[in-house]
């Protein structure tokens, strides 16, 4: 909730619903985000449309409720309606918790990176967090690739047994400690 009394699904429907800008406005954001937009080219998405207050998916002859598509493509969807109509704001705040469940191993790779052009064109503040080394490295690489690893910060959330407590740990410039921790199941059924 925020202090409004709304809650997170509210205020994204609200953003969701935004109607898009003016056509020279479009034209500045469509130029600032050629790169975004090139990689969101790769998965044929359709657009997300409001029919009396419900959310219809429609893509060439397909529409159904936006509540019966994947959650995978749903996070897609919802990040290219949020370009598109201007609801992502320069030195804003995104949080995305754990956005790479439900994607293919190949699409967490590109959402990883559509998440790095997000940030360095808006220069927004992203929080996620994440239980895939796939995702984790992803973004290092593209965090790097597209010079902006400075701005990067990594933590670990450790629990303590005895004090029923978490610590947030910063492991920037260390992630291998979180590698450690994602290949613990590996390790696991590597002794079996």
């Amino acid at each position: 909730m925020n202090f409004e009394g709304k809650n997170h699904r509210d205020t994204l429907k609200e953003k969701l619903l935004r109607d898009s800008k003016d056509l020279l406005e479009t034209i500045k954001t469509d130029e600032k985000l050629k790169d975004i937009y090139t990689k969101l080219e790769y998965i044929k998405l359709g657009e997300l449309k409001y029919r009396n207050n419900i959310a219809r998916y429609e893509a060439d002859d397909l529409s159904i409720n936006a509540e019966n598509i994947a959650a995978g493509l749903k996070t897609f969807v919802i990040i290219k309606t949020l370009l598109e109509n201007g609801s992502l704001e320069n030195d804003g705040t995104m949080i995305l918790d754990e956005p790479e469940i439900h994607l293919h191993p190949k699409w967490q790779l590109l959402l990883a990176e559509l998440i790095v052009l997000i940030q360095k064109v808006f220069n927004m503040h992203i929080l996620l967090n994440t239980h895939s080394p796939y995702f984790l490295h992803a973004i290092e690489v593209y965090s790097k690739h597209h010079g902006i690893s400075k701005k990067c910060r990594y933590y670990l959330t450790e629990l303590d047994e005895e004090e029923k407590t978490a610590h947030i740990k910063e492991v920037t410039g260390n992630t291998e400690e979180i590698y450690k921790l994602l290949a613990e199941p590996f390790d696991t059924l590597e002794l079996i």
